[in-house]
This record gives C-alpha cells, sequence and structure tokens, in this order.
C-alpha cells in the first residue's frame, strides 16, 4: 500500500477519456500517466458508487483468478482517489447517435487534482477487505490495466488491436480475408467461454465492444468482467447456458445480422450457424467446430 497524489507530475496523472467507443453505467475510463508509461484507468463512478461497488470487487476476485491467462487485460494497480475539494470528472463524452465512429470527446480529466492510495496486485485481498470502507468515507475505487492499442489516430489509422465490433461494415462489403478474421475471433471467443465455464466463472456482459483482437499478443481478449459471477454451486450448468444465450443474442446473431446482405459467405451456412446460435450451450461449444470446418 502507497500513499501519493493525483495530478500532472504527481504519482498518478489522468487525461483523456478512453471510453470514446462505449460508456459503461459502472465506470469511467481515462488515460493514466503512471511510473513513466500510459495506462487505462477504470474509476467507479460517484453517482452510483453505493450500489456498484460489489461489482469492482468481482472483478478483481475474477481477474486475481485468471490472472495467467492471456485472453484478459491484467490488472497492473488498483486503488482509491479522493478528488481535491470542489473538482469533479468530465461529462460523458456525446456520441454521435447509432453511430459506432470514434468520437473525440473535448473533455479531459488532465486538471484533476486529488488524493490516491495505491495496492499492488499481490495486495489484492487487502484492497479487496478496504473497498467498502473506503468508499463509505468518500473514496473512489480505481483500477489500472495495460492500455489497450484500439484507437486509431491521423498519424498511425491502422491500431494494433481491434474490438469486434469495429471489424464489421456499414455496408456489408466483406473480402474473404476480412470474414475470416471476424469468423476466427468468433471461434476464440466461443472457446475462450469453454474455459471460463471450466473455471466455473459465467462472463455475463457480452458486447460488441468488450471482444477484440491483438496483433501484440496474437490473440483474441475480452474486457470489463466486473458482471462475472465465480460458481461455487450445482447451478453452474444453468448458468452456464444462461451466459452462452446472452452471448448468442447480443453478439454472434448481430454479427451474423451484417452478413446477411454479404455475398461473401453462402446462405445455407448462415441458416445453419443461425440455428446452432439459438439452441443451448452445447450447440455454441458446437458452433467453433462449425466455423472452423467452413474457414
Amino acid at each position: 500500500m502507497k500513499a501519493g497524489k493525483l495530478g500532472k507530475g504527481k504519482d498518478l496523472w489522468l487525461s483523456e477519456p478512453l471510453d470514446e467507443f462505449w460508456i459503461g453505467s459502472t465506470a469511467r475510463v481515462f488515460n493514466g500517466r503512471l511510473d513513466g508509461k500510459n495506462y487505462a484507468v477504470k474509476i467507479l463512478r460517484p453517482e452510483t458508487k453505493v450500489y456498484d461497488i460489489q461489482q469492482f470487487k468481482t472483478e478483481v476476485e475474477i481477474l486475481e483468478k485468471i490472472n495467467n491467462r492471456p485472453w484478459i487485460t491484467k490488472i497492473h494497480q488498483m486503488g482509491f482517489l479522493k478528488l481535491s475539494h470542489n473538482l469533479s470528472f468530465p461529462p460523458d463524452p456525446d456520441y454521435p447517435k447509432g453511430s459506432f465512429d470514434r468520437f473525440r470527446s473535448p473533455f479531459s480529466a488532465d486538471k484533476l487534482l486529488g488524493d490516491i492510495i495505491s495496492y499492488s496486485l499481490d495486495e489484492a485481498n487487502t484492497w479487496l477487505k478496504k473497498a467498502q470502507q473506503k468508499v463509505d468515507e468518500g473514496w473512489l475505487p480505481y483500477l489500472v490495466f495495460r492500455r489497450r492499442d484500439c484507437l486509431p489516430t491521423p498519424s498511425r489509422p491502422d491500431p494494433k488491436e481491434v474490438f469486434l465490433f469495429q471489424m464489421l461494415t456499414v455496408n456489408n462489403a466483406y473480402s474473404k480475408d476480412k470474414l475470416v478474421f471476424i469468423i476466427k475471433n468468433l471461434i476464440s471467443v466461443c472457446q475462450i467461454y469453454s474455459d471460463i465455464h471450466d473455471l466455473k466463472i459465467v462472463y455475463n456482459d457480452p458486447k460488441l465492444a468488450h471482444y477484440g483482437w491483438s496483433k501484440i499478443d496474437n490473440c483474441t481478449f475480452i474486457i470489463d468482467w466486473n458482471f462475472s459471477k465465480y460458481m461455487s454451486s450445482p447451478k453452474s450448468e444453468s448458468q452456464n447456458k444462461i451466459d452462452l444465450q446472452k452471448l448468442g443474442k447480443h453478439v454472434l446473431s448481430p454479427i451474423l445480422d451484417s452478413f446477411n446482405n454479404s455475398n461473401s459467405i453462402g446462405q445455407p451456412f448462415l441458416d445453419e450457424f443461425r440455428e446452432i446460435c439459438n439452441k443451448s450451450h452445447s450447440g455454441y461449444y458446437s458452433s467453433s467446430d462449425l466455423l472452423q470446418k467452413e474457414i
């Protein structure tokens, strides 16, 4: 545990928002400068901290159990922060309605000052024990992750990492290589779900903005584990099924809809895959085999 300061040139310096693709109901995410490097800093929303502290605790508990898996974004540090008097976080970015295009927020957190208390991952149990007390005292929990390189810029239009929804095209004009790339990522998502269910974990929060591909790690990744659950009861099998049904509804089906008007993929395959996605959890695991066969 280490006490420190928030602000430019201090122990932690927040700057531009990183939640430009998808605003979370539980937390805000900002770039954070720490130890001379840029990280993604996830901070519990002040207006929901009383209700959502358990979700933050859950994310730490889950990631601590699976910290050696290549498809997670590892926690670098966790802690608590308290803003100086009369300071507040910038407003949420105002997205163009119905658009997934990146939208640069005009607001920044670079002027924020305050106090922090930081913990290493080895001190996760201490952080978990103190979390509720610190929230009651007016502190905000935060988690520091490796910053994913998913945001294109004019000088670097081809980032090294990409979210699943960024892979989709508006006009359904898929090249064969693009189509195979997306399908391989869907295979990996199905395999990751199989893996986490073997670990008695259900993900519970499937969104196109939560899955991505990393050229750096050469694998598919999943972010945001605060809605996940560790299932130690006999009910885990039924929870797995519900988890996979959510995956089909919120991720697989929208992608198939995007493919529907594309000439890159045959309609018989689409129909067969959609039927499998609508079945029980055993069908989702079978979907990996079907997709691999098609490739």
